[in-house]
């Protein structure tokens, strides 16, 4: 059994359909199945699986290769159209005037994800890929963490979506007017693992400014569709944490600041706390109209740079993990940043300086 394909966008299925194999998980194969002139490549977990489709010339079959190995191969093949052959127990891919063969693997018996009966309702996928990469940043890496910790809330509010993460240092909230996507579940909110938002945020990066992206969301599972691909993931049993009372919060001082000006530094100051052999931290020394940020590295040196703000109280001073300031810095989309306090052992606030549709919270460094 063969089929013809062109190169380029099988290899891009390849790759999307293996990102849902972790690198520590049991399942290390791709299933394969041409059907009617199209082949689906599924990558699937337990809990997570991606699934592309590209046009194909041949004959319907069905067969599972090693995932990395067979992304790397096709990326390295040297024509435009690839001829698979598939003979007992190997598949060849052959291309230009190279020729591969590898051994099939045996099928793998994990359960499919995805929700038959749920209605779908479409978003704009620039939009919702926007805010995902604002907030997914605040969300723990760490698997062994609390499930609450690696998951994002989304949930329906009054202007459309809220997205909040947080890895109990820092909590991103993003609110998107005008996309309703959960107002028919049960609780109008459903948490989702971080790996699986991360995917997402990456294929809808991928995809046309005007494309719309299909959602159903169901009690258990969330399937999202864009393009050629397929993204189905597992929710989190769990309530998202009472946030609500950590954004609701009134501020004493406020610190208005320019947002290039702020960039600019941080790359300075940044670089140099990359010496630190453990942790670093930021200072801030804050007045009127001046901001000092430091950076001190025992043994190595340290930076010093003032930029101008607009202050509400008298001196202030705080310190801040540098890399993680730079994180809620770069979600800020106005030209002007707005920093709010309460006290120096206290979260501090992060927003646009015009609205709070992007909150961003996080924990100073205090000194012993």
């Amino acid at each position: 059994m063969q089929f013809i394909s062109d190169r380029e966008p099988l290899t891009e299925a390849l790759s999307n359909a293996s990102r849902a194999l972790s690198s520590r998980g049991s399942i290390t194969g791709l299933r394969w199945t041409v059907a009617a002139g199209l082949l689906e490549i599924e990558g699937r977990e337990s809990d997570l699986s991606i699934r592309s489709t590209v046009p194909v010339d041949g004959s319907d079959t069905h067969f599972t290769t090693p995932a990395s190995l067979a992304v790397d191969l096709m990326k390295s093949l040297p024509g435009e159209r690839v001829e698979v052959v598939v003979e007992d127990a190997t598949v060849s891919f052959r291309s230009g005037r190279a020729e591969v063969s590898l051994n099939l693997l045996n099928e793998f018996d994990v359960p499919p994800l995805g929700i038959e009966d749920q209605a779908a309702v479409t978003v704009p996928s620039v939009e919702l890929a926007s805010g995902i990469s604002q907030v997914a940043i605040a969300a723990s890496r760490d698997d062994t963490r609390d499930l609450i910790y690696s998951g994002m809330l989304f949930a329906s509010s009054p202007e459309g979506l809220r997205l909040v993460a947080t890895d109990g240092i820092r909590l991103a909230l993003r609110d998107i007017a005008g996309i309703n996507m959960l107002n028919d579940t049960d609780t109008g909110e459903v948490v989702i693992p971080t790996r699986a938002v991360r995917e997402l945020e990456r294929i809808l990066s991928g995809s046309a400014a005007d494309q719309l992206l299909s959602v159903r969301i169901g009690a258990r599972e969330a399937v999202f569709s864009v393009g050629s691909t397929t993204l189905a993931t597992r929710l989190i049993d769990e309530p998202f944490r009472d946030y609500r009372r950590l954004v609701d919060v009134s501020y004493s001082r406020v610190m208005l600041a320019d947002r290039s000006q702020l960039v600019s530094a941080l790359r300075t100051l940044r670089r140099m706390a990359k010496e630190a052999r453990n942790s670093s931290m930021l200072r801030m020394t804050i007045t009127g109209t001046a901001c000092e940020l430091s950076v001190k590295i025992p043994q190595i040196g340290q930076v010093h740079e003032v930029i101008d703000v607009n202050f509400s109280d008298e001196e202030f001073a705080i310190s801040f993990d540098p890399d993680l300031l730079a994180d809620g810095i770069d979600g800020v989309e106005s030209d002007v940043v707005r920093f709010e306090f309460l006290e120096s052992n206290r979260a501090a606030s992060i927003t646009n300086s015009d609205s709070r549709s992007f909150v961003y919270l996080l924990m100073p460094i205090v000194q012993k």
